[in-house]
């Protein structure tokens, strides 16, 4: 994900893998905001501990450990202890351009 810098309070970004899919494929485009509590099954912008950005579902695990979970069985869930993962911003709908 090609988004360096600080990140506006809302904005639209491309999906940009398959760890989603089915029903997320890569270049669906998400209206993320910065403001927004994760929410259990919610997608998440996340910045693991080298500095990549993955969106994956928010699943709480134990304490207060918290795991970014792929649908796709061929992407592998990050954990945010392991992975020293960032949210970054909630998913909070699709942008899609329906009237």
């Amino acid at each position: 994900m090609n988004m360096p810098g600080p990140l506006p309070d809302r904005f639209i970004c491309a999906v940009p893998d398959d760890a989603l899919a089915p029903t997320t494929p890569r270049g669906t485009r998400l209206i993320f905001d910065r403001q927004a509590p994760p929410v259990p099954g919610w997608g998440v912008l996340v910045q693991d501990g080298d500095g990549k950005r993955h969106v994956r579902r928010y699943v709480v695990a134990s304490g207060d450990r918290w795991i970014g979970a792929a649908s796709n069985p061929a992407y592998a869930a990050l954990k945010s202890a392991e992975d020293r993962l960032e949210v970054l911003a909630v998913a909070t709908g699709r942008f899609d351009g329906s009237v």
